[in-house]
């Protein structure tokens, strides 16, 4: 299941350049569960060679998805505020 989401920004983030995971990004990604809208901290891992963006949902990472996503410098400050959506299984 295809769940879009609007990312906000909260906080000011560390610098994403460094490397390692559960980096916060000082965003949230908020959508409806049960008609109510929640917010998520946005997190991120950096291996120095590949980002992934995710959200964690009942202790599970669900990785953020972008299809337009141009992956340069922008990347790590996360620019990008729209079109992010996430799969979950039902």
């Amino acid at each position: 299941m295809k769940t879009e989401i609007i990312v906000q920004t909260y906080e000011a983030a560390p610098d994403m350049r460094i490397t390692g995971s559960n980096i916060w990004t000082g965003k949230k990604a908020h959508f409806h569960v049960n008609g109510k809208n929640q917010g998520y901290k946005i997190y991120m891992t950096n291996t120095g060679k590949f980002i992934s963006f995710y959200i964690k949902l009942k202790g599970i990472n669900n990785y953020l998805i972008n299809d337009a996503m141009n992956f340069d410098s922008s990347v790590y400050r996360l620019d990008n505020l729209v079109g992010w959506y996430f799969e979950k299984s039902l």
